[in-house]
């Protein structure tokens, strides 16, 4: 009779164990993919701030270079 309590007790564990399991590769799937589009928006925002920063190098060149020919009655500074 105990013998079977057992069979019976690892026959309801099994399936639990392989529920649990294939729960735990699906969460860690969904983290996964999460952490990927963090990464891809990160990548895309640091791309996007250095455009800007060149833009930004751009302009101040040609501000300087319109200064040293006089164009420009007073130097432009930043706030």
């Amino acid at each position: 009779m105990i013998a079977s309590g057992k069979i019976r007790s690892a026959r309801f564990r099994m399936p639990v164990a392989i529920w649990m399991g294939n729960r735990l590769v699906a969460t860690v799937d969904e983290i996964s993919k999460k952490l990927d589009l963090m990464k891809e928006a990160s990548i895309e925002q640091s791309l996007e701030i250095r455009a800007q920063q060149r833009t930004l190098a751009d302009h101040e060149a040609r501000v300087r270079v319109l200064e040293a020919a006089g164009r420009v009655a007073q130097p432009i500074t930043r706030p």
